[in-house]
């Protein structure tokens, strides 16, 4: 376990002098800081490699719903990365069966979503009430966020079969009562986001 530890904290050391790197090349900008000791807190893109990577991975990313004011087709059987603006309950989820990571907030989740999400890594949802059990059959899964649903009481005991799982975001949750008891099966859970959250667990 101590190796393993030493594992993660390796890549995550050479992940930030990656981000410096390219930070130092211009490729990031506007900059929001925080009080802790890796300061940036987020930043954006330059608009020209945004344009670029948007150009690279126009079959790969989509956009579902209303942005800048236009639609986004869905389209692309071969889509890897896709977020919903909008409520849309038509959606086939079926027809993106390689998503690796799924974006959504403010918007009602189908109940039959996590039959579709075998293969994703990166699963943030808002606008929830309860997260259904099936989410433990997601084994691939590396990040879960579910950050912001106030009226969210509490994590299903499944999502401790979430064994891959290293980052879990649980910040403005007021209604959270606790985390399951089996918690501590996840292994390589190595950043547990909680800001704003009851520490009374």
């Amino acid at each position: 376990m101590e190796i393993q530890g030493e594992y993660f904290e390796t890549m995550e050391l050479q992940g930030r002098e990656y981000f410096e790197d390219l930070v130092m090349r211009s490729f990031f900008q506007d900059f929001k800081l925080s009080s802790g000791a890796y300061s940036k807190e987020s930043c954006k893109m330059h608009d020209i490699v945004h344009d670029f990577a948007q150009f690279l991975t126009k079959n790969e990313c989509l956009i579902v719903g209303e942005v800048h004011g236009g639609q986004r087709i869905v389209s692309g059987h071969d889509a890897r990365h896709l977020r919903l603006m909008q409520s849309q309950d038509k959606t086939d989820f079926s027809f993106f069966p390689q998503l690796r990571s799924f974006l959504c907030k403010n918007i009602k989740i189908p109940p039959y979503l996590f039959n579709h999400l075998k293969q994703v890594r990166l699963l943030s949802l808002g606008n929830l009430e309860n997260i259904p059990e099936e989410i433990g059959n997601l084994i691939h899964l590396r990040y879960l966020n579910v950050s912001g649903n106030f009226s969210l009481k509490e994590l299903p005991d499944t999502v401790c079969n979430l064994y891959n799982l290293q980052t879990l975001g649980i910040q403005r949750l007021y209604s959270l009562c606790g985390l399951p008891e089996g918690i501590h099966k996840l292994k390589n859970l190595m950043h547990l986001l909680n800001r704003v959250t009851a520490e009374d667990f």
